[in-house]
């Protein structure tokens, strides 16, 4: 059997995180459509205008595009990723970084084209600024990694299956969108789950196969999530203290 295809009889905690996923891209389609319609319904201004469209692009280019493309070609994107010659947890945290900067190049750009054509608002932008060095050195992907490190540890003790890498960490992603900026992040859970979920989940699908990890139990799904948060908070007050010196 090739070592990079998932087990025909996944266990069970595997089962539950796809089908929370799959939920959750249900949530996230019927959000996004009544947000929409409510936005739309209620004479919208052209930042607000712009900001849906630019979550539409999101979810279109990354979300699903990127998504898609991911686990189409997962067969050979794996097979090159475990031909690099570099430890499996290294292999993974650059990898992470790596589709973490690309997820914000699209988000940057959506941003670029805000200004550019619509002529928006600072507040009509889904992103810090339209400057992606800007963006992923002082706000972004420059947070993300003691959360990559964090998954590394967990990793070389339990056996997370990549369904629930992605699962956890897109829920680690949705309280951070959530504590930085608004509750309101908490209905748009079935966007957010997906927008860090694909970061980490082909990192975690190219791991070598039987590396001796223990089972994952119910009650490492909550440290999980949480950890990474948790390991992130002195890291951003310390980038937050440097941005202002």
């Amino acid at each position: 059997m090739n070592a990079s295809l998932p087990p025909l009889n996944p266990p069970p905690l595997q089962k539950v995180a796809l089908g929370l996923l799959r939920l959750l891209a249900v949530w996230g389609v019927v959000m996004y459509a009544a947000v929409t319609a409510f936005v739309l319904s209620n004479q919208p201004s052209r930042d607000a205008r712009w900001i849906l469209l630019e979550g539409a692009g999101l979810i279109l280019i990354w979300c699903v595009g990127a998504g898609a493309g991911m686990a189409a070609l997962r067969g050979p994107l794996t097979r090159w990723i475990r031909s690099v010659p570099l430890p499996w947890g290294l292999r993974f945290f650059l990898l992470c970084t790596l589709l973490a900067m690309i997820e914000e190049g699209v988000t940057t750009s959506l941003s670029s084209a805000a200004v550019r054509w619509g002529q928006v608002s600072p507040a009509g932008i889904i992103t810090a600024s339209t400057n992606y060095w800007e963006v992923i050195f002082l706000h972004s992907v420059i947070v993300f990694l003691p959360m990559f490190a964090v998954w590394v540890w967990m990793l070389r003790r339990w056996d997370f299956s990549p369904v629930e890498v992605m699962l956890l960490f897109g829920l680690s992603g949705t309280l951070g969108e959530t504590l930085s900026f608004g509750t309101q992040n908490l209905s748009a859970v079935g966007m957010w789950v997906f927008v860090y979920g694909w970061m980490v989940w082909l990192p975690a699908y190219s791991l070598p196969a039987a590396r001796g990890q223990a089972p994952v139990r119910f009650w490492h799904w909550p440290m999980a999530v949480l950890l990474p948060l948790a390991a992130s908070v002195p890291w951003t007050v310390l980038v937050l203290w440097l941005q202002g010196h």
